[in-house]
């Protein structure tokens, strides 16, 4: 009973902060920090790896 009790004070506790009132641009600015700029950062990161490879291939015709 005590950690049901415990547990409805903390969730109450959460509601009341501001964590939870999340604006619409501070959501866009989230999801661009940290989706966006990772998957720019790793499709680069790929692309550069690519052109490495290709060059250092043999070519045999």
């Amino acid at each position: 009973m005590r950690i049901l009790f415990d547990h409805q004070e903390r969730l109450k506790s959460d509601s009341l902060t501001s964590w939870n009132v999340i604006t619409k641009k501070d959501f866009n600015e989230k999801i661009i920090k940290e989706l966006v700029i990772p998957l720019l950062v790793r499709i680069v990161m790929l692309c550069v790896t690519t052109i490495l490879v290709i060059q250092n291939l043999p070519i045999s015709i």
